[in-house]
């Protein structure tokens, strides 16, 4: 008798997940100040800003990160998320 294991060659969709997302990856926002109001504190600009990186992710797959390179189930630090503020004043 051939005891031969069949399950191994089987086809399946028991792995397959939905890879579909949408990310906002980069995003700033910024104002600059009027010249009537620059002037009068000495200054040719004042920009105030805000940036950021990887700040929303909207997926059905929750395991981790699908831009995140994972490869046979190894662990991989995640993407990180930036925020930043600034100011730019030129005189």
């Amino acid at each position: 008798m051939d005891n031969v294991n069949t399950n191994n060659s089987q086809l399946s969709t028991f792995w397959l997940v939905d890879g579909s997302y949408l990310r906002l990856k980069n995003a700033e926002i910024g104002y600059s100040l009027p010249k009537r109001w620059t002037q009068k504190i000495k200054m040719d600009k004042v920009r105030i800003y805000l940036t950021g990186n990887n700040l929303l992710l909207f997926s059905p797959f929750k395991l981790w990160d699908p831009d995140q390179n994972v490869s046979g189930g190894a662990a991989a630090y995640p993407i990180t998320r930036t925020i930043n503020a600034g100011i730019n004043v030129a005189f």
